[in-house]
């Protein structure tokens, strides 16, 4: 079971220890040992951690009983908790970046300041995860996999940058879209309000909020490294690049409700199709994602294209994807 309040530091045991209270408030710690099938130390434990983390209370009597405090108060109190410690923390950053700059230009050395290298394929995807996590305004990632979830159960970043409001662009090769998964990453991204792109990217490349650029490397077994730049005129000519690559890329348009595609199409993957191929991936690709054979994607293209008089399979995607666009009034 995932634990709902792992965010706010609490332990899958401690919320389900919580909830048991919530569904049974008043129990006595042996109550509450026998209810939750835990050892008498381990329910005291966990009853004294709820209590300090301000989720508990308990009733003073001949047996003490605990109650829970509502959640709207107190998982509030933890929220407001650990964003005074989340500005503590950037306080901390801001300092500890000013005393590097400083101790750069002590040694008139302003290198690493604006260039770092980041060698390893853990550590580069920690930083190209950490830079998009740090993104306050914008994130534009070029020529990037279209990964799906993190492997460590951390919501993906795309998601969460969009959940916090940051604009999220991701512009991605065909290759990209013929891993397992892609598509559901990238529907799931767009259907957030992120941007979705198809072309064949200049360079593998990620930019945030117009001051950071990363550059990974990808080798035949994976990311190897990074580089990371702050340098104004290398983010500038970067940024002007990806934009110009983005401004040619072609868009993914989804299918969601609506009047694009009647609801009982009888091609039953038409939502997952219909960006496949508007993007121009080849047969093996959009079989792959959709888990079909290469002759029944013919006969589904071929339904697709009698549904909206298309004479091509080009014109069925233009025509798919423009039905959306025009339905939903906006690049999805």
């Amino acid at each position: 079971m995932t634990c709902m309040l792992a965010g706010v530091g609490v332990s899958a045991t401690q919320e389900r220890l919580y909830v048991l209270l919530l569904d049974h408030p008043g129990l006595t710690q042996p109550a509450i040992s026998r209810a939750s099938g835990m050892s008498l130390g381990a329910a005291e434990q966990t009853i004294a951690d709820l209590l300090a983390m301000g989720l508990l209370t308990e009733e003073p009597g001949p047996v003490l009983r605990y109650w829970p405090v509502a959640p709207d108060v107190a998982i509030e109190a933890l929220v407001a908790q650990q964003q005074e410690e989340l500005a503590r923390a950037r306080v901390a950053a801001s300092v500890l970046r000013e005393r590097v700059r400083q101790a750069a230009a002590q040694r008139h050395d302003d290198h690493i300041n604006t260039v770092e290298t980041v060698r390893g394929g853990a550590a580069a995807a920690q930083r190209l995860w950490q830079s998009q996590v740090a993104a306050e305004r914008d994130v534009l990632a070029i020529g990037m996999p279209a990964a799906g979830r993190p492997a460590d159960d951390r919501e993906p970043v795309a998601l969460s940058c969009l959940r916090r409001g940051v604009r999220y662009r991701a512009l991605y090769s065909r290759a990209a879209l013929a891993d397992p998964g892609a598509a559901h990453a990238i529907r799931a991204c767009v259907a957030a309000g992120g941007q979705a792109r198809v072309a064949e990217p200049p360079v593998q490349l990620l930019l945030v909020d117009g001051r950071v650029a990363v550059l990974p490397q990808y080798l035949d077994h994976g990311l190897s490294s990074a580089v990371v730049t702050r340098s104004a005129p290398v983010v500038a000519a970067l940024s002007a690049l990806a934009e110009v690559a983005w401004a040619q890329a072609a868009p993914m348009a989804f299918i969601s409700d609506g009047p694009a595609i009647p609801a009982n199409s009888a091609s039953a993957d038409v939502a997952h199709l219909v960006p496949l191929l508007a993007a121009g991936c080849k047969d093996e690709t959009i079989a792959r994602q959709l888990g079909v054979s290469t002759r029944t994607l013919d006969r589904r293209v071929r339904v697709l294209m009698d549904e909206l008089g298309a004479v091509t399979r080009f014109q069925a995607g233009w025509l798919a994807a423009g039905r959306y666009v025009e339905a939903s009034g906006r690049e999805r």
